[in-house]
């Protein structure tokens, strides 16, 4: 009789110990369905270059998740997500960018998760033979579709999900995939995707288009739904600059707050490779520098905020201009250093300082704003037109209560604040704008 490892039974005793040993991280989840443990909270923020920050604070059961320059790669980890350990709360904004390097793309982000098991939530693939849509899990999942069409057949009247809910046909505990049509990921091509949960409601966009918007009958919430995971399929995958924000109930998001430091001066003239330390926000994905300018678009009310505070009283100079002929050049001063909005865009932003735009509007109306930049009480005026490509010298001065704003040493609009922005939540600068294309470059800050 040939002998084999498993033929004498206290070998086999000793297998499965180091078999158990090695997995009591997923037994003490599966049976006691405990999450796994948090070791941060959002807002979060992480660009992956930090070996240590991954180890810490990722949490996945397979898969060779690493990093590679500055990048996650996620080779064909079928479905084991990578888990943030912190708590999600229901209304949040999650940014992440993806290249697909393989022809099978299928980049996956599973939002209220348990933190363990991929399909636990909302997953969201995005694909180049199809994209989809999942709750509760996408392989083996019934389509939309295909849970109308078996209730048609039992002789139910139904034409959609509400439908189904009310008449006992989808419950809570039940999955449900829907399956999607917009352009595939492609290979070699990074593209930004973008999901936020407000409620119920939870609305996908890629490279700032909305691709599909789902109601949830049983809005997913609470332990075991409060996790968010980065997966994929049998495609090999990069992320980066992966953001979790939490939404308020008026569309306001928060990176993390700046660490505390001495006011001012500070001088950028932008002439290196890439933003820098001193920099941050919640749109950091569509800031860069090009040709020693600082350079962005669309970044809807999401300011890119420099971690220095600005003193009390101070001037502020810097050059700027709109590359679009709709104008639109936005700064804020004297804010909270890390919130943006993150709301729907039909909807006010209240910024959480003064906020100066020049040809805002379609370059029709150009003001001074005290965090409400669409109230009457604005400073404004309706004379001005910026020249698409033409480089504007600003000046912005804060005497105490006393605000003006001189454009190519010209005075162009002032404010007289009774009800001061002081304080440690109204210290920050921070470049801002709507849709358009824009450019700073030379900023200059100074105590008065």
């Amino acid at each position: 009789m040939s002998w084999s490892p498993t033929s004498n039974p206290r070998t086999r005793w000793v297998i499965a110990a180091v078999v158990v040993f090695f997995n009591l991280p997923l037994l003490h989840f599966y049976l006691l369905r405990a999450p796994p443990k948090t070791t941060t909270s959002v807002p979060w923020r992480d660009d992956f270059t930090d070996p240590a920050k991954l180890e810490a604070n990722y949490f996945s059961t397979g898969g060779l998740w690493r990093l590679r320059n500055g990048a996650l790669v996620s080779p064909g980890v079928k479905n084991n997500p990578l888990w943030l350990r912190a708590e999600v709360p229901n209304d949040v904004a999650i940014d992440v960018d993806v290249k697909g390097l393989t022809a099978e793309g299928d980049a996956r982000l599973e939002l209220a998760g348990d933190g363990a098991t991929g399909g636990s939530g909302y997953q969201l693939v995005h694909g180049n033979s199809g994209s989809a849509f999942g709750r509760l899990g996408i392989v083996g999942t019934p389509t939309l579709d295909a849970r109308l069409s078996e209730a048609r057949a039992k002789g139910a009247v139904v034409s959609s999900l509400d439908d189904l809910v009310k008449q006992g046909l989808f419950l809570a505990d039940q999955g449900l995939k829907v399956d999607l049509r917009f352009p595939p990921l492609g290979v070699g091509r990074t593209v930004h995707e973008r999901v936020e949960r407000v409620g119920a409601e939870l609305r996908w966009y890629v490279d700032g288009v909305e691709v599909a918007r789902f109601v949830d009958p049983f809005p997913l919430g609470g332990k075991g739904h409060d996790r968010v995971g980065l997966s994929g399929w049998e495609g090999t995958l990069e992320f980066d600059d992966f953001t979790v924000t939490p939404i308020s109930a008026f569309g306001q998001g928060a990176a993390a707050a700046p660490v505390a430091k001495p006011a001012g001066p500070f001088a950028d003239d932008f002439d290196r490779a890439s933003l820098g330390e001193h920099w941050q926000g919640l749109a950091m994905n569509q800031a860069s520098i090009v040709d020693g300018a600082l350079h962005f678009s669309q970044l809807r009310n999401r300011p890119i905020w420099l971690d220095t505070p600005l003193p009390d009283n101070a001037r502020i100079r810097f050059r700027a201009r709109t590359l679009s002929p709709e104008g639109d050049v936005k700064i804020e001063a004297w804010g909270d250093g890390h919130s943006g909005y993150t709301g729907d865009p039909r909807l006010a932003y209240t910024a959480t300082g003064y906020v100066f735009i020049a040809g805002g509007w379609r370059n029709t109306i150009s003001v001074i704003a005290r965090q409400h930049e669409h109230t009457p009480d604005r400073i404004e005026r309706n004379d001005f037109h910026l020249e698409p490509g033409r480089w504007y010298a600003w000046v912005i001065e804060r005497r105490d209560g006393h605000l003006t704003w001189q454009l190519d040493g010209e005075p162009f609009l002032e404010m007289n604040d009774a009800q001061q922005l002081r304080g440690p939540d109204n210290h920050f600068f921070g470049f801002s704008g709507w849709d358009t294309t824009v450019e700073f470059d030379d900023l200059a800050i100074e105590a008065l």
